[in-house]
């Protein structure tokens, strides 16, 4: 199977299948106990093999039943191992897919590990699908999504890249990178922090690079695609080198004829030193990975918040819309103090209503709407999906919505957090987000999140369903 510059060859006997392009060749097959490792993996620029020996699927760590696995243990006969149970390959759109499907021995569980390779790159997007085949309900505490092992005897270094956080620091401390040589037995651990932001303390992101007389030559740089809590560990024991990126405080009971999705890691071959890394990085992500931008994007804005805050009506942003036009803004956005309940104090009141307030808007907002689509702009609309205001009709009418950890709503004070991992959440706000674009003519959505929600949700009545780049709640 070939596409554009990757090609798939496969020994079906052997049970040998290699992905083979200018940029990277990647082997896998089944070794001795029946087992699916990574045999090789190469950087064929540069001729450096950084997978010498079998090694664990680099997208496949979970926890079940308390045990640890990936999909190359020393399996004793009361745990038993995942073993090997065939393989799927497809082509579509400058990408080759490979599903490689691993049945444990005593669990009833099967395990689809995706590896996906993309034209031109030598990017991999790795993922698995655990799926309960049993009678029995399997507890899941643990969804690694990368598990990448290294051979190499030269230094290395790791890079990691603080979140972005606001501090009055100069320079800034947020988004700046921090090294740390990999000498033997050096640990470097980095994670989203303790208020639950994917983003907050770290970027789930990291690089290790061989470096010659000081400067960055080549090496791998990956991430997690995952808006939850998170950690990560870059570990040299000798010769060895092992990173891990992992969604963490997931507790789910796996019952049968159910499935549970981990998040995407992909991770990244480069040639070069860390602004190479970047570009070759930058343009996986543009060409594969990113939706496409709105055409003229980014578009130049006004926003009420910055003038206004929450003081706002209908004549008063109709006022502004008219300077706005003459400045030639493309988008007008009204942001949060537009909803019932909220008066020209506290953000907050009424968040979860998003209904127009009928005081500031009497003839309705879709009537400002119109008014800026007809200076020539596009509207837009604040929204905070996660937080309600615990005074509302809707909060009081559905305390099971409420997140709540060890019995305690997440939020503060007035302001509670949705769990979002309940599915009827779920179904409310889609239905009544499409009401909001539809009513009010909306083209584009602010999307705001004030609400750190810690570790989250731990209530078992919400039925959890992780889904692909979501969070638990």
């Amino acid at each position: 199977m070939v596409v554009g510059s990757i090609r798939l060859e496969a020994d079906e006997r052997e049970r040998r299948w290699r992905l083979c392009s200018p940029q990277f060749s990647l082997a896998i097959g089944v070794v001795e106990r029946g087992q699916l490792a990574v045999l090789e993996w190469r950087n064929e620029r540069t001729q450096t093999q950084w997978v010498k020996e079998p090694v664990p699927l680099f997208g496949f760590a979970t926890t079940l039943n308390e045990r640890h696995f990936t999909s190359l243990i020393r399996r004793s006969d009361d745990v038993g191992a995942f073993v090997f149970d065939g393989i799927e390959h497809e082509a579509s759109d400058g990408m080759l897919t490979m599903r490689c499907r691993l049945r444990h021995e005593h669990l009833g569980v099967v395990a689809i590990v995706t590896l996906r390779a993309f034209d031109e790159t030598s990017a991999l997007e790795l993922s698995y699908v655990i799926q309960n085949k049993g009678k029995e309900t399997v507890t899941v505490s643990g969804l690694g999504a990368l598990l990448l092992t290294l051979h190499s005897a030269e230094p290395l270094t790791a890079f990691t890249l603080t979140g972005g956080h606001y501090d009055e620091k100069f320079p800034p401390s947020g988004f700046s990178l921090s090294e740390c040589p990999l000498d033997d037995g050096t640990i470097v651990r980095f994670d989203c922090g303790a208020e639950g932001r994917s983003s907050q303390r770290n970027i789930p992101w990291f690089a290790v690079a061989r470096e010659h007389n000081g400067i960055v030559t080549e090496g791998i740089i990956g991430g997690l695609a995952w808006s939850g809590r998170w950690n990560g560990v870059v570990e040299r024991k000798g010769n060895t080198c092992t990173v891990h990126l992992s969604a963490t405080e997931v507790v789910h009971r796996l019952v049968p004829s159910a499935e549970l999705h981990s998040p995407s890691a992909l991770i990244l071959l480069f040639t070069g030193d860390l602004d190479d890394a970047g570009w070759q990085w930058h343009q996986f992500l543009m060409r594969y990975w990113c939706p496409p931008s709105p055409a003229n994007f980014p578009w130049v804005q006004f926003n009420s918040w910055f003038g206004w805050t929450t003081r706002i009506d209908a004549p008063t942003l109709m006022r502004e819309a008219d300077i706005a036009a003459d400045l030639g803004c493309e988008v007008f956005v009204v942001d949060a103090g537009w909803y019932e309940g909220c008066g020209v104090g506290d953000f907050g009141h009424g968040l979860g209503n998003w209904k127009h307030h009928e005081g500031k808007f009497p003839d309705g907002l879709r009537r400002l709407a119109d008014y800026v689509h007809n200076k020539g702009m596009k509207f837009g609309l604040w929204v905070e999906p996660e937080r309600i205001d615990l005074e509302t009709e809707l909060a009081k009418q559905h305390q099971g919505w409420l997140a709540k950890r060890d019995g305690k709503i997440i939020g503060g004070g007035r302001y509670g957090h949705l769990c979002f991992g309940n599915p009827q959440v779920v179904e409310w706000f889609q239905k009544r987000l499409a009401r909001v674009v539809a009513d009010y003519d909306v083209d584009w959505l602010k999307w705001d999140y004030n609400i750190a929600y810690g570790l989250g949700c731990n209530d078992g009545t919400h039925g959890w369903r992780f889904r692909h780049l979501t969070t638990p709640c």
